[in-house]
């Protein structure tokens, strides 16, 4: 913008000059033309300082030279590359890029593992599911059973039975109600009734069948099953109203979680709280009389029992005077020549059966 005005200037009002004015004019037109205040080579190069012999100086200039100096870097201080520092930064992301890799990878080798131990299991399962069908087959055809009967057994789907009655379903098998199907239903069960020995081993096959199934799979143990605990029946003393018309509360309190678990050894004791719980239940709510009457009731048999347990510790402190008592009189031999009675006695009598049995002797002899 200046150097248009600048040369707009000069060329409008001065076109020929002709003194020392005219001749500025010119110089100053031909300097802003020519930027001539721009170094050649020095575009992207910052200004360099000039080098100055500080002992031909004052100290004022000294001072002005150091505070160009200090602005000069200053001013260029994003320039300057921080080497190590980009390196320390470049390792560190390295590092962590590593243990990414290795997690990946690490995460890659367990899925592969994973799905081919499934396929391992799966071809086990089938192999094992080919030969249990194959003993039901055999055990079908030296039993002389015939498709029909065996029809009306579960296992019937697993042989593959029931493919024809599956594929006559669509429109007209959507139509059936199920009044349809349980009339159906008691029919075949009437038509295809199996001896029991015959279901008995049918069944246990298709346990088996269910058995080998392992649908579940834990990375490091495989294939598994989860098994259901067989456990008895037990109502624990409820019945329907109470059932019905206890909250949800008292239900809980009455019959808690550690009831229902499978896993509980000592269901008899179970059982037992449950029904001691519903009898308290149903006991009518005490009021504060009440309950006062039973505090000082159980208040009195704690200190019956006490008294109890205090005159059963005093009466052994007794027996054991007396114990230390009845020793203290006992005598006491403190040498060792002295023979005690019962000691005595015991020699006495091992003399006396001495000289009965030489008398003995002497006597058969002079016979």
């Amino acid at each position: 913008m200046l150097f248009s005005i600048c040369h707009y200037h000069i060329h409008t009002t001065h076109p020929h000059p002709s003194n020392a004015e005219d001749e500025a004019d010119v110089f100053l037109a031909d300097y802003l033309t020519g930027q001539k205040w721009i170094d050649d080579g020095a575009e992207d190069e910052a200004p360099a300082e000039e080098e100055v012999d500080e002992s031909e100086l004052e100290d004022s200039e000294i001072e002005l030279h150091a505070q160009e100096r200090y602005q000069a870097a200053y001013a260029h201080r994003d320039q300057t590359v921080m080497a190590d520092a980009e390196e320390e930064i470049k390792e560190v992301r390295e590092r962590r890029s590593k243990r990414k890799e290795k997690r990946a990878a690490r995460k890659l080798k367990q899925r592969a593992e994973a799905e081919e131990n499934k396929e391992k299991i799966a071809k086990e399962v089938e192999a094992k599911r080919e030969v249990i069908l194959a003993k039901v087959m055999a055990m079908v055809n030296d039993q002389g059973l015939s498709m029909e009967k065996l029809r009306g057994h579960p296992i019937a789907s697993e042989l593959g039975l029931d493919a024809e009655e599956e594929g006559m379903g669509g429109e007209e098998g959507s139509e059936w109600d199920e009044e349809k199907a349980d009339a159906v239903a008691e029919q075949h069960a009437a038509e295809y009734d199996l001896d029991p020995v015959v279901e008995a081993e049918l069944d246990r096959a298709l346990e088996e069948l269910y058995a080998a199934e392992r649908p579940d799979y834990i990375p490091g143990v495989g294939g598994v099953r989860f098994k259901y605990a067989t456990v008895d029946a037990e109502d624990f003393g409820m019945d329907l109203n109470t059932l019905m018309f206890s909250k949800d509360e008292e239900l809980d309190n009455a019959v808690p979680m550690q009831a229902l678990a499978p896993y509980v050894q000592t269901d008899d004791e179970v059982v037992v709280k449950a029904k001691a719980r519903l009898e308290n239940m149903a006991k009518p709510r005490m009021g504060k009389k009440h309950r006062q009457r039973e505090k000082r009731r159980r208040e009195e048999e704690q200190a019956a029992w006490e008294e109890k347990v205090q005159e059963k510790k005093a009466k052994r402190r007794q027996d054991a005077q007396g114990k230390r008592e009845e020793e203290k009189e006992r005598p006491k031999y403190k040498s060792t020549k002295e023979e005690r009675p019962r000691t005595k006695e015991r020699r006495e009598k091992r003399e006396a059966k001495a000289a009965r049995a030489a008398n003995r002797s002497k006597h058969s002899h002079k016979k």
